[in-house]
């Protein structure tokens, strides 16, 4: 069995020569490249001056100034965020069942959303109605055990005291809880 090679392409052994098109391409590539830097000398120049005419000083604007400069950038205004929360809750209600969807409408009103954040930013803390809430419960059971025994009648204004009483001590048990032990964030950095 004899093979033979045949001779394609791949396998001839003629040289090409390809120096005179390497430098035909240098020298284009050059000839851009000066060009290109002519433009951006001049291009940058131009932009130097352009922001000498326009440039405030710091001193020349005043802090209301730089407050609303820095809203209107970002693009992004309360219609299109109203927007965009509106159609990411009609996506979610699509998931959930009819209960879920008829409480999602109640909880998302714009009335009770903001009475929520409200809620959020003031002493509404969970530790202190947890608290105030189980006084509340504990305390009147008693009070009105005793007074069941005792023979005289139940003072309903005391739930409202034990309430407050216990939303006092859930708040000062939190603050001593994160006294002896410190968010574990700020430790792990």
């Amino acid at each position: 069995m004899s093979e033979k090679l045949s001779q394609s392409p791949e396998t001839s052994s003629e040289i090409i020569d390809t120096s005179v098109e390497t430098a035909k391409n240098a020298e284009r590539l050059q000839d851009a490249a000066e060009k290109s830097q002519e433009v951006d000398k001049s291009t940058v120049e131009q932009l130097r001056h352009d922001i000498k005419e326009k440039a405030i000083s710091g001193k020349e604007v005043t802090v209301g100034e730089k407050h609303e400069s820095g809203g209107s950038s970002s693009g992004v205004t309360k219609q299109l965020k109203s927007q965009s929360y509106q159609k990411t809750l009609q996506h979610i209600r699509t998931q959930l069942s009819k209960p879920q969807r008829a409480f999602s409408k109640v909880i998302h009103q714009p009335a009770v959303e903001k009475m929520s954040a409200i809620g959020a930013q003031t002493a509404a803390r969970p530790s202190g109605i947890l608290g105030g809430a189980t006084f509340a419960l504990l305390g009147s059971l008693a009070l009105l055990i005793v007074s069941k025994r005792l023979g005289f009648s139940y003072n309903y204004l005391a739930f409202f005291g034990l309430f407050l009483g216990g939303f006092a001590v859930g708040l000062i048990l939190e603050l001593l809880f994160r006294l002896v032990r410190p968010n574990r964030a700020k430790n792990a950095k």
